[in-house]
This record gives C-alpha cells, structure tokens and sequence, in this order.
C-alpha cells in the first residue's frame, strides 16, 4: 500500500459565502466559531489561475472552530477564480482544505499532488507560498497546500488564542493589521 498523498495535516477547511458578514454571523451562531479576522480585497503576489496571471480579488474571514481553522471567502466582484469554478454569484459551500507544508517538504509534497494527475487550479505567495490542486473528482474539494513558516504557523496560533480566550459574543469581527502596519 502506497502512502498518502498528503503528508500533513489538515488543518483549515474554507468554504465559499455569498456575503461575508452574513456568512461570519452564521458561523458564530450555530458553530460557535470566531472571533473572525478580515482581509479585504486580498489578491496575493503573484496570482495565478489556470497558469495565467490573475487580478481577482477575494475578501476573507478566518475563525477557529475547536480545533480547525475555519476560513470564509466571498468574491463580491467578477474575475475568474478556484471560488467561481465551485460556486456561482449567490451561491456557497464547502470549498478546500488546507494543510501546513514545511518548506523543507515543499517540493516534494506539491511533486507528489502534480504526479498524481491533480491540476494545480492556483498559486500566490503571501507569508508563504501557497497552491491549490483540484482534487475535486476524488475529494470534492481543492486541496491548498500552504507553506509552513513561523510567520503562517503564528497566525494559525494566533486564530486559535483568540478563540480560547473569547467570549463567543464580544466583537466577532475583527480588522487584519497589514504586517507594515503592525505596532512593535
């Protein structure tokens, strides 16, 4: 028997939302998921879909939920996009998983997604580089593989501090600093 794929675990499942705010108060209320941290109008650097350079721009929310990140995205505008090849303007689900790739890893785990015939759907840098396979006729889903840096682990640390030491009500939402903007 072959070993998986996927060699790290899943630690974000994302789903697609047809309205940001409305999607975040859904999630507080039923799952008790949150606080929420905002990214507006996030495109990345270098953005590619279906290997061509991209310039769609997505808002963000990311939660904890226990002991999963959750991540909420809404495309309010038009543009190709992994988000519009699931879902129509209107519409949502469930739409990726996400796992932390040491750097170290990285080559070989993304060699590993490509030379089981999955599509890379999807690439951009942020803290980390970041890419999306379309497993979508075996899973259901994409798969994002994220790299694992101490900037992106401190961020996944940081949803899930918040989460503990939350209320479940006070301020649900909250403003993502850019890292340039950060107080020291």
């Amino acid at each position: 028997m072959k070993p998986p794929l996927l060699r790290y675990p899943v630690r974000q499942t994302a789903f697609v939302v047809p309205d940001l705010e409305s999607g975040i108060a859904h999630w507080v209320r039923v799952m008790g998921a949150g606080p929420f941290v905002v990214m507006r109008d996030f495109v990345g650097i270098d953005l590619t879909y279906r290997g061509e350079p991209s310039d769609t721009a997505v808002d963000y929310a990311f939660g904890q939920c226990g002991d999963i990140q959750v991540q909420l995205i809404a495309q309010p505008g038009p543009g190709r996009s992994i988000y519009r090849d699931m879902y129509a303007p209107g519409e949502g689900g469930f739409h990726h998983m996400c796992a932390l790739v040491p750097l170290e890893d990285w080559d070989s785990q993304v060699a590993a997604f490509a030379d089981a015939g999955y599509e890379l759907a999807a690439s951009l840098t942020t803290s980390a580089p970041v890419v999306y396979f379309d497993a979508r006729a075996d899973l259901g889903c994409f798969v994002e593989l994220y790299g694992h840096t101490e900037r992106s682990a401190g961020f996944f640390a940081e949803l899930r501090t918040l989460h503990e030491g939350w209320d479940g009500v006070t301020d649900p939402v909250r403003a993502r600093v850019p890292r340039n903007q950060e107080a020291s």
